[in-house]
């Protein structure tokens, strides 16, 4: 007796994109640190990589026997990562740097020699900090098309094989919706297919962070828009958890099928359902089918632990959600006499951990959400799951454990106490 209590609190799209928040906000923070550069002493060198003119930069550089590769501070920087770093004429100082480069190291006949060449330049063009990025990793996450440009040109490579914890170019560009540098990225070959270290796409990145003119410029350069992420997700999944209708729509516009399913089973649909996104599910509902019976069929699909999107809107207490989706599919589905009907087409009356609708969102610990299900005329409160508990056994666990809420009057109360006073149940 007791599925409920061992049911768990965090899915594993919830828990992949934890780990992306965490993953890009330590991006942002190590970009953050090269972009502000500590060194020991300051030449003069050093100030015209940032701030000085390309004149001053191309005087200063004449005065060097030959352009090293030698890495300054304690960030471990390249004069070209000086360079993107600054404000002042970087395309012009890349142009000039490279070019001095490739002076040093005069081009040969001999087909060995010239690959040794290539491969320095190579080497050159993408030295990296003591974090792990590249010149152009800095121009892509300050916004400088120019200096982008003008290191691509050169032959800064936009698909290497990125360290731990490092997103290829593309993916730092969607994650700061630079919908310019996209586009430039793509016309000097990145590839769309790529994965960044939790095996998403680019379009995947830009869904997340909710960027739509930069999903807009990845799906128009060809990226699949069900393109999956490392456990089925995929980016209609991300964006229908999003209170972004405009990237939704965008999505379903280019052929993203909402019916396809994570390695957990869920569609679109549950992950609107989960957060609540009113606009979303309508959406959602209006691709599936122009007929009632089709949209009927979507929303009762069910996730490995037998969820419906119902359940999930119950569990997390979206009660507008819960409201909108018995609209489609009939509150009918809330009688046990129709719930048994339904298992026989391969529909189930309560899920893995043997919870309806009702208990699921007795789990929750919503009070309006509980009431408003307990008005519908279908609804048993007194039915006992295949386990033997009850709705009453759920909200005393639930209660005893993780629930006390605050009404809008101001008094505090949990399910428990509701329930007790015969508010409910």
């Amino acid at each position: 007796m007791g599925n409920y209590k061992s049911r768990p609190q965090l899915s594993c799209a919830d828990e992949l994109k934890k780990r992306i928040s965490e993953g890009y906000a330590i991006v942002r923070s190590k970009l953050n640190d090269d972009i502000k550069p500590k060194f020991d002493a300051h030449t003069t060198l050093y100030f015209n990589c940032v701030q000085g003119t390309s004149d001053e930069f191309a005087s200063q550089l004449d005065q060097l026997e030959c352009v090293s590769d030698e890495k300054i501070g304690v960030n471990e920087l390249s004069l070209l990562h000086l360079i993107c770093i600054g404000a002042c004429e970087q395309s012009e100082k890349i142009r000039i740097l490279v070019e001095r480069f490739n002076n040093n190291n005069e081009i040969i006949t001999n087909n060995l020699v010239n690959q040794k060449i290539n491969k320095r330049r190579k080497s050159f063009l993408e030295q990296r900090t003591k974090n792990g990025y590249t010149p152009l990793h800095i121009a892509i996450y300050k916004g400088e098309k120019e200096a982008a440009i003008t290191l691509l040109d050169s032959g800064a490579d936009p698909n290497g094989v990125q360290p731990s914890g490092v997103p290829p170019p593309l993916h730092l560009a969607a994650m700061t919706g630079n919908a310019e540098l996209i586009e430039i990225l793509v016309s000097h070959g990145a590839d769309l297919k790529a994965y960044d270290f939790v095996r998403y796409t680019a379009l995947h990145c830009a869904a997340y962070f909710g960027h739509e003119m930069a999903v807009k410029e990845l799906i128009a350069a060809g990226a699949d828009p069900n393109a999956c992420g490392s456990v089925h997700d995929r980016p209609i999944h991300i964006s229908a958890g999003k209170a972004n209708p405009c990237i939704l729509k965008a999505f379903l516009a280019v052929g993203a099928d909402p019916t396809l399913e994570d390695d957990e089973g869920n569609t679109s649909l549950h992950f609107a359902a989960k957060t609540g996104h009113s606009s979303s599910i309508g959406l959602l509902l209006s691709k599936a089918g122009e007929k009632e019976e089709i949209k009927k069929q979507f929303a009762l699909k069910t996730n490995i632990y037998g969820d419906t999107a119902l359940h999930s809107a119950c569990y997390m207490g979206r009660t507008d959600a819960a409201k909108q989706l018995l609209n489609t599919i009939g509150s009918e589905v809330l009688s046990m006499v129709k719930l048994f009907e339904l298992i026989k087409m391969n529909f189930v009356k309560e899920n893995l951990f043997s919870e309806t609708p009702l208990m699921a969102a007795c789990t929750a610990g919503r009070f309006e959400l509980v009431c408003f299900l307990m008005r519908q005329p279908e609804v048993d409160p007194n039915h006992q799951a295949q386990d033997g508990h009850t709705g009453r056994k759920i909200e005393k666990f639930f209660w005893e454990n993780y629930i006390w809420k605050e009404s809008s009057e101001g008094e505090k109360f949990s399910l428990r106490e509701n329930l007790l006073k015969g508010r409910s149940l």
